[in-house]
């Protein structure tokens, strides 16, 4: 079965019948299906759909899900293990990432612009090398979303990576000024970066 077919046996809003974003996942992440000791976080556990779509598709990685909700703890096994904490938490970010070091991680979690962003500018410099860092869901970055999920941000989510991709496109300058230091680090640290509709993909050198 194609990642796609898998979503929807599992019913992750992930597949065509909800976002549509698996098509294009299995192309980006097709590369990691021969990598040994493959290590999957994906933060936001919900219902548990997409851990299992992963673990179809990936039959040999650690794949460890994040949440806050106690509850989700139902969906660990043997494969599986689940860990409970609260994305916009630096130290609990810090702590996964030294306890599970990730070849993919998938946020998928609160969609708070703060949090997608302070995910990405924590987690994606401790990856392994060669590792996929995706985020899911910028829509929350527009539109009808921005009252719920912008506060305490100013910069949407998706202006941030939108900016990220313009400093990394012009080799870390835009408009001919040198860019934020720890932008500019991020950006020597990216091998390509790719946007689809909602999300965008960013892989480590």
């Amino acid at each position: 079965m194609n990642l796609n077919e898998l979503g929807l046996k599992h019913s992750t809003d992930k597949a065509s019948h909800g976002h549509n974003y698996l098509d294009l996942y299995e192309e980006l992440l097709a590369p990691f299906r021969d990598r040994g000791n493959l290590r999957i976080i994906e933060i936001g556990v919900h219902e548990g759909a997409s851990l299992r779509v992963w673990k179809d598709f990936f039959p040999d990685a650690q794949i460890v899900g994040v949440d806050i909700k106690e509850a989700c703890r139902a969906h660990a096994d043997t494969s599986i293990q689940i860990e409970i904490g609260d994305q916009g938490d630096e130290t609990f970010l810090q702590s996964l990432i030294t306890k599970h070091p990730a070849d993919i991680i998938v946020d998928d979690g609160s969609h708070f612009w703060s949090h997608q962003i302070d995910t990405f500018r924590l987690l994606f410099p401790q990856m392994r090398s060669g590792g996929l860092f995706v985020c899911e869901d910028l829509l929350t970055s527009r539109s009808k979303w921005v009252a719920a999920y912008g506060r305490p941000y100013t910069i949407p989510a998706a202006t941030y990576f939108g900016r990220l991709a313009a400093q990394f496109a012009a080799e870390g300058f835009v408009y001919g000024e040198a860019s934020d230091t720890e932008m500019r680090d991020l950006q020597q640290q990216i091998a390509w970066m790719r946007f689809g509709p909602g999300f965008v993909a960013i892989r480590k050198v």
